[in-house]
């Protein structure tokens, strides 16, 4: 009894033994397989997957990646004759599928079919039908795709089932009209905005297709003119196609559904105005003042009025009629902010908003300073404030009151707490490169470079590129001491607008340091005076006048770049593209070399059009 009980459990160790090597075997064997797969060697591949696929019948896996290893070969009557040969052993749902695949490869359309049929009464569930469309997918049967996909929402009893698969399907199609309706059938299922509006975009590249989204979005809103989630979608619809005042209407109703109290249609207004859709936001700014008016929303009323008078001013200064009447217009709202939230951030931001309307419209320095001395950092150093200071230094400077200048720079540095300085290094780079400008313009250049030393390098703030470019130029140019004390002055008659004596002063600083780089940098500084000025032929002049006085300059890329551009604001198209081939050829290295190639494509291509 003993023994046989020993015999027994011996031979189960023995069989137990086999069966785990057979496994290992088998894992290695799939294993070395992929492998052979991944380096390219699809012959050895496709050995071990079909002798992994006939030893194990059950293993749909090793079936699959025969499949697309032997379709990759192009071994396409081995691929049908092991198919039909396994059929006979396993007609299961895969064998079937891919059956199919292999007669229709073959060119047995009726027997793929057949193949494809048996294929689909297989399948019960979603999984099922996907494996048994993408197949079908990959051959391009976009038809029998449709078709299936429908089939399975009858016998499934789910009617929104495959929306999303089904409106790619209808898209490849061309049938826009279906495809809307599974777009927005999915959309109805996920919430999915985002993907939403990207389907529908691809429908609306010409007015067939805007119309048909525009349908199938009005039919579904009609059924349920209450769903904000279509609303929402329409709004972003009409808003695509430019029908801003239909937009509006329904954010309006959007906004009440939704309970947002005008917030809905302040962001409309807000987004309108960035599109430079000035009418539809100045509409939308007037619906909220007219009808917020008696709710106790001052927040919204503040920044309905800014935006408001915002838009007044972009509208007027995009369409080039800021008239006076639009200005004082413009000014009174700001005035009214001031008086209706003070001690806001609100009526901070109007006077800054004045501060720049007297500054660059009224040309009235001394009052643009009075508003700019009202806004204080009793909010902290918010934008509003730091940008308050900024301006009001440089108009302290630009009025030759550079002491006040320094001493707003300064305090604003000392409000700034030391421990937490890096979280404001903008404000502090800017601060002293600004600084560091003052004492250039007043020719201290030993305090200039103290405080460029200031400026964190590392930092990668706006103000280091330009903190390097005045370091680099002192250097090179201390030696023309005389030279360089003239240009400093007319840099800073530059800064003033006070053109004409600026230029007087850069030829002077010229013929001081006569045939330096410094004589180059002032001459190219008297062409972009002329070109800032819109004085574009007599820049062009001046540039050539420096490649004519200085034929070996180092500055020869940017002047052909910048003469090039000019041309091509002048309408001289040919004289522009001649120009900018010469840094193509002669500069491959060059900073402007991809500008220019860009600048020579808009050209020509504009000219093809025209």
């Amino acid at each position: 009894m003993y023994i046989k009980y020993i015999a027994a459990l011996f031979l189960f160790i023995i069989i137990l033994t086999t069966e785990s090597f057979s496994q290992t075997l088998e894992a290695r064997k799939y294993e070395l397989a992929k492998n052979y797969e991944q380096n390219g060697d699809l012959e050895n591949a496709a050995r071990l997957y079909l002798e992994l696929a006939q030893n194990n019948l059950k293993e749909d896996a090793y079936l699959e990646n025969w499949a697309r290893t032997i379709k990759e070969l192009n071994k396409y009557t081995d691929y049908l004759d092991y198919l039909k040969e396994r059929i006979q052993q396993t007609p299961n749902l895969i064998t079937n599928i891919l059956l199919g695949e292999a007669y229709w490869l073959k060119g047995f359309p009726n027997e793929a079919n057949d193949a494809w049929d048996k294929a689909k009464k297989l399948a019960k569930t979603k999984e099922n039908f996907l494996l048994l469309t993408q197949s079908l997918f990959d051959l391009r049967q976009y038809d029998k795709v449709r078709d299936i996909f429908l089939e399975a929402r009858k016998e499934m009893g789910n009617p929104n089932i495959f929306a999303d698969e089904l409106s790619k399907i209808y898209t490849l199609l061309g049938d826009y009209s279906n495809a809307v309706n599974e777009i927005l059938i999915n959309y109805n299922l996920t919430r999915n905005i985002s993907l939403t509006e990207g389907r529908l975009y691809a429908l609306m590249l010409n007015q067939q297709g805007k119309e048909t989204v525009r349908l199938g979005i009005e039919k579904r809103l009609a059924q349920n003119p209450n769903n904000i989630e279509l609303i929402y979608l329409y709004v972003w619809f009409l808003r695509s196609v430019s029908d801003y005042n239909k937009a509006f209407d329904e954010i309006v109703i959007y906004d009440k559904l939704v309970n947002a109290d005008f917030r809905e249609i302040l962001n409309f207004a807000q987004q309108s105005l960035n599109d430079n859709q000035f009418d539809v936001a100045l509409k939308s700014y007037s619906y909220i003042i007219d009808n917020a008016k008696n709710k106790n929303f001052p927040s919204l009323l503040a920044s309905t009025l800014y935006g408001f008078a915002r838009t007044m001013q972009q509208k007027a200064i995009f369409n080039n009629t800021l008239s006076k009447d639009n200005l004082n217009e413009i000014k009174d709202i700001y005035s009214k902010m001031i008086k209706q939230f003070p001690n806001t951030t609100n009526e901070y931001d109007a006077y800054y908003q004045l501060a720049l309307i007297s500054m660059n419209y009224d040309k009235d320095n001394e009052k643009a300073i009075d508003y700019l001395n009202k806004i204080t950092a009793k909010f902290g150093l918010n934008e509003i404030f730091v940008n308050s200071q900024f301006t009001l230094a440089d108009l302290y400077a630009k009025t030759d009151n550079l002491d006040k200048s320094l001493k707003i720079y300064a305090q604003l540095l000392s409000a700034i707490p030391a421990k937490y300085s890096s979280n404001y290094q903008e404000i502090v780079d800017k601060a002293n490169f600004k600084i560091a400008k003052l004492y250039f313009y007043e020719n201290k250049f030993d305090s200039t470079n103290v405080y460029l030393n200031k400026i964190n390098i590392a930092s990668n703030t706006t103000s280091v590129n330009d903190a390097l470019e005045l370091k680099n130029f002192l250097t090179t140019n201390i030696s023309y001491k005389k030279a360089l004390e003239i240009y400093s002055q007319s840099e800073f008659l530059e800064f003033k607008k006070d053109y004409k004596n600026a230029i007087d002063k850069y030829n002077e600083a010229a013929e001081a340091a006569e045939q330096s780089d410094l004589a180059q940098q002032a001459l190219m500084k008297i062409a972009n005076i002329h070109f800032n000025l819109n004085q574009y032929e007599q820049s062009i002049d001046d540039y050539k006048a420096i490649l004519d006085k200085f034929p070996n300059t180092i500055f020869d890329d940017f002047i052909y770049f910048e003469i090039g551009k000019e041309y091509n604001l002048l309408g001289r198209t040919d004289d522009a593209v001649e120009n900018l081939t010469k840094i193509i050829m002669n500069h491959p290295k060059s900073i402007y070399y991809e500008d220019a190639r860009k600048l020579i494509r808009e050209i020509r291509n504009k000219k093809e059009k025209s």
